[in-house]
C-alpha cells in the first residue's frame, strides 16, 4: 500500500487545515505526519500541538537527514509559490513555473517514489491525486472547508477532544461551562510582522461586538489574545471582557479547546480563531469575521462559510 506523507507547518490553525485536507483525500489510510519542515525561527515553527487532540490513524515520521537541507529548500519553494500576494498576480506564469519546477526536483530527491500533492493558492483548489499507487507527499496550506467527504471530515473534526488536559485547563473550563459566552479573538504579536495579512481595526471589533450584543444576551465576554497589553488598543474596556492571554499557562491546543465553548464569536483573520468558531460545541453559533480577510493577499475561496457575518475592518 502507498504511504501518505503530510507536511505540517505553521501553528495549530494551519496544521488543522493541512490535516483535514489530507484526511479528506485519504479517509481510511494511515497518515504519515511530518513536522521537520517548519520554520525554526518562529515560536510555533516545529510544534506538534495537533497531536494533543484525539485525531487517529497516523504515524509520526522523523524525516531522513540525507539531503535534508536541499529538500527543505524545494519544499519551502513549493509552499511559498502556493500563496502569492496580490502584487504577484502579474507573475502568475513565472510562479507556476517555479512551483512545478520545485515539485519535479523534490520528487527527484526522493528517487521518483512520491507524487507531490500541492495547490496553486492557499484556499480551495482541487488537487490532482496520484493514480499509480505512488506514495503521496502533501505540501501546502489548504485553507478551506470544501473537502471531499466534507460531512465525514466535519463530524470527525467536531468529535476531537484533548487527550491530556492540564489542571489549569480544567479550572478554566469549569469556570466557563454552563454559560452563554461571546468569544473574541484578537490576534496580534506575530501578525504585526505579517504585512500581507493586516490586523482588524478597533472599529471592526467595536462593530462586531455591538452586533452580537444587539442580537442576544451573553453571560460573559471572553477575550483570547496573544498580546494582552496590545489588545487594549483594539478592544474597548467598556465591554468588560475577561482576558485569557497567551501567557496564561495554557497550551495552544488547550486555548483552542476553550474557544470551542462559545455561543457567539468575533474572530480575527486567523486560522486559529477560524477553527475555534468552526469547531464550536454550540449548535449554530453566530460568527462574525472581517472582510476583506487579508489586506494584501487574494481573498480566500471556500474559507468563509456562507452563514458567517462579514464586517469591514478597514
Amino acid at each position: 500500500m502507498p504511504k501518505h506523507y503530510v507536511s505540517l507547518v505553521g501553528g495549530l490553525g494551519n496544521q488543522l487545515f493541512q490535516y483535514a485536507n489530507a484526511r479528506a483525500n485519504n479517509p481510511e489510510e494511515k497518515l504519515q505526519l511530518i513536522f521537520e519542515f517548519g520554520d525554526k525561527k518562529r515560536q510555533h515553527g516545529l510544534n506538534k500541538e495537533i497531536i494533543n487532540f484525539s485525531i487517529d490513524n497516523y504515524d509520526l515520521i522523523t524525516f531522513t537527514k540525507r539531503l535534508f537541507r536541499v529538500k527543505r529548500i524545494f519544499h519551502n519553494l513549493i509552499l511559498r509559490t502556493s500563496s502569492p500576494s496580490k502584487s504577484q498576480a502579474n507573475f502568475l506564469s513565472i510562479r507556476r513555473f517555479f512551483h512545478s519546477f520545485a515539485k519535479v526536483i523534490f520528487n527527484y530527491l526522493h528517487l521518483g517514489t512520491i507524487s507531490v500533492i500541492s495547490q496553486t493558492g492557499t484556499d480551495y483548489s482541487k488537487p490532482g491525486l496520484a493514480t499509480n499507487q505512488k506514495n503521496t507527499f502533501q505540501i501546502g496550506y489548504f485553507q478551506h472547508y470544501k473537502w471531499d467527504n466534507c460531512e465525514l471530515i466535519y463530524r470527525h473534526l467536531k468529535s476531537i477532544n484533548l487527550k491530556n488536559p492540564s489542571p489549569n485547563f480544567l479550572d478554566y473550563r469549569n469556570s466557563l461551562s454552563s454559560k452563554k459566552i461571546l468569544i473574541i479573538h484578537c490576534r496580534l504579536g506575530d501578525y504585526a510582522l505579517e504585512k500581507n495579512f493586516g490586523i482588524p481595526t478597533k472599529r471592526y471589533f467595536d462593530n462586531a461586538i455591538n452586533y452580537h450584543l444587539n442580537q442576544m444576551k451573553y453571560d460573559e465576554l471572553v477575550l483570547f489574545t496573544n498580546d494582552k497589553s496590545g489588545s487594549d488598543k483594539f478592544i474597548d474596556r467598556k465591554f468588560k471582557a475577561r482576558v485569557i492571554a497567551e501567557d496564561s499557562g495554557l497550551s495552544a491546543s488547550e486555548i483552542l479547546e476553550l474557544m470551542r465553548l462559545g455561543s457567539g464569536y468575533v474572530i480575527s483573520n486567523s486560522t486559529f480563531s477560524w477553527w475555534g468558531a468552526y469547531l464550536s460545541r454550540s449548535e449554530n453559533p453566530v460568527v462574525v469575521c472581517p472582510t476583506p480577510w487579508f489586506i494584501a493577499l487574494k481573498e480566500p475561496q471556500g474559507l468563509i462559510p456562507p452563514n458567517w457575518i462579514r464586517i469591514e475592518h478597514q
